[in-house]
């Protein structure tokens, strides 16, 4: 599964995508993750994504950024909070899968 991962600069996600990947691994997947900033997304989402998921820091550009998911017909989501954090790794993984699986 090829994942994106956008916040607002693409740093704070570098980390999250380790610890996605390392969730997936525990449960037998393989993720192939991509962290960016919101300023690359038009660009990046044309690369044939599983899904895209929304740091919280940049959940007022949902909107705008769903327009441009739907349109490549890609499933989004804004990450919860309490998942986008070192100890959030099951949180996040699970709340992939409910979106992998709508």
């Amino acid at each position: 599964m090829k994942i994106l991962l956008v916040c607002a600069g693409g740093m704070s996600s570098s980390l999250i995508v380790k610890i996605l990947e390392e969730e997936a691994e525990k449960n037998g997947q393989k993720l192939a993750v991509t962290a960016v900033g919101s300023h690359e997304f038009q660009k990046e989402i044309k690369n044939n994504y599983d899904a895209v998921m929304i740091a919280p820091q940049i959940r007022y550009l949902f909107d705008h950024l769903k327009k441009f998911a739907e349109a490549e017909g890609v499933r989004i989501e804004a990450i919860h909070p309490q998942a986008y954090s070192p100890l959030g790794g099951t949180k996040l993984f699970n709340q992939l899968q409910e979106l992998l699986n709508r």
